[in-house]
């Protein structure tokens, strides 16, 4: 399958020099993943494999993190993440943030509930739509996390502003630079789940 990508890719670029309009993917590789999330597309896209190193990094910093996803919960990520058009490693970054994959997790306020902790008051309509009935199986709990992330996107295309947003904090929908150390977090923690499972 990679294979076929590059090849196409390689014939792209000859057919863009043969008839004068070579256009090259912008790369983002270090930057922080705006648009590219909200389009459904990986955190990371970038045409080079990335390199051993760079693979080994982002390993180290996930085992520093304790940051071992469960395969169901990665197989639940890559199937809403595909449906709702949101990169799975963001998914699986929010769960590990707001339960270390636990799905059984209350917050002290007791309002919050599962893997991804939904308020279950902010979400009822929402829940209702979907089918959702127990928030502490990880289907559903993740179900009604990459819906409401989707209608955040579709609303809002920087991806820190949607974890903010997502996180509680209302405040950050007008004014963008508003970022805790939340949102960087769950960015960085996803960014190194592409790296180092590059796919």
């Amino acid at each position: 399958m990679r294979d076929r990508k590059y090849w196409a890719l390689l014939v792209g670029v000859l057919m863009g020099l043969i008839i004068g309009r070579l256009t090259i993917p912008e790369t983002v590789w270090g930057a922080e993943p705006v648009l590219i999330v909200a389009k459904g597309q990986s955190i990371v896209e970038d045409i080079n494999h990335p390199n051993t190193a760079e693979i080994d990094e982002a390993a180290a910093y996930l085992s520093e993190n304790s940051v071992n996803v469960p395969p169901e919960i990665e197989a639940l990520c890559i199937q809403y993440g595909k449906e709702n058009g949101i990169a799975p490693e963001l998914l699986e970054a929010i769960c590990w943030k707001e339960s270390r994959f636990q799905p059984d997790v209350v917050n002290v306020s007791g309002t919050c509930h599962g893997i991804a902790q939904i308020h279950r008051g902010s979400h009822r309509a929402r829940m209702e739509r979907l089918g959702v009935t127990d928030l502490y199986d990880p289907k559903e709990n993740l179900q009604v996390c990459a819906d409401y992330l989707k209608e955040l996107f579709d609303q809002y295309e920087d991806v820190a502003t949607v974890l903010e947003i997502y996180n509680g904090d209302g405040a950050a929908a007008s004014d963008p630079e508003r970022t805790s150390g939340y949102a960087q977090k769950v960015i960085n923690i996803a960014q190194a789940l592409e790296r180092a499972h590059w796919k």
